[in-house]
């Protein structure tokens, strides 16, 4: 694929409100299955205690001291599904791969349907470009949750790594029937579309793209690519500005990107 955003990893944005996403869910559960209000110093002995104030901590950012509780609620419960999952959540958001995986295997031990474990797996085998992984690790996902949007973009993502564009360009559309209101699919099937000279149908996905972020760079540029193969070329003028207006590093891909027309 060319000219995407995020091709060595998933846009960091995208990461971090799945990170939250992901937490969220094991608040939720955890929650579900309190049956009191927390002290805000547990007893020691307390399980239920002790993993609710390191979800709290969490929620915080007060990583080391969450980190704390969970490896205290695993001394007492070894198999905690809750703890290892969140001590996986605060190691991928640091960057520490290793360990996330780690927590998340064990999570799966204990939990193995768990649809947010795999995805976050996936994750990070797509980071690493272990696309194999990747993409089973999004399969396991979606025996759970067939409809899951997210998994549905990463596995497109996947098939785009792997040359297989009508598997892409299927679960792409498929994760935008699952939730319309999302950029990056209308982004990457834009530019498969562009790569097949499919250039009415790509100028619709990067039109789209700018409805529903109005911020996004890259795609006002190849939109600008759209409408100069079309003949437009005082929209390619306009949208090409406007792309640099809101990310000035991208003039040199500019510049080769008119060349190349």
């Amino acid at each position: 694929m060319e000219s995407a955003p995020v091709r060595n990893k998933i846009p960091r944005s995208f990461r971090i409100a799945f990170l939250i996403l992901a937490l969220a869910i094991g608040v939720y559960y955890w929650r579900n299955f309190r049956s009191a209000s927390t002290p805000s110093e547990p007893d020691p002995s307390d399980v239920q205690g002790l993993l609710s104030r390191g979800i709290e901590l969490h929620n915080q950012h007060h990583y080391e001291e969450a980190i704390s509780l969970y490896l205290k609620v695993l001394e007492k419960d070894p198999s905690n599904a809750f703890a290892h999952y969140n001590l996986g959540q605060i190691y991928n958001e640091r960057g520490q791969s290793d360990l996330a995986i780690a927590e998340y295997e064990a999570t799966l031990k204990a939990d193995p349907n768990s649809a947010a474990t795999h995805l976050n797996l996936g994750v990070i085998f797509f980071n690493r470009r272990d696309f194999t992984r990747a993409l089973a690790e999004f399969s396991k996902t979606l025996e759970t949750e067939p409809n899951n949007p997210l998994a549905l973009y990463d596995a497109g993502l996947v098939y785009g790594e792997l040359g297989q564009a009508a598997m892409a360009e299927q679960f792409l559309e498929n994760s935008l029937k699952a939730d319309p209101n999302q950029a990056l699919p209308n982004f990457h099937l834009g530019l498969i579309s562009l790569k097949q000279n499919k250039v009415a149908k790509a100028r619709d996905y990067f039109e789209r793209v700018t409805v529903l972020n109005p911020n996004f760079a890259e795609a006002f540029l190849n939109l600008g690519r759209a409408y100069q193969k079309l003949g437009q070329t005082q929209k390619a003028a306009e949208a090409t500005r406007h792309a640099l207006v809101l990310n000035p590093g991208l003039k040199d891909k500019a510049g080769a990107a008119n060349e190349r027309e």
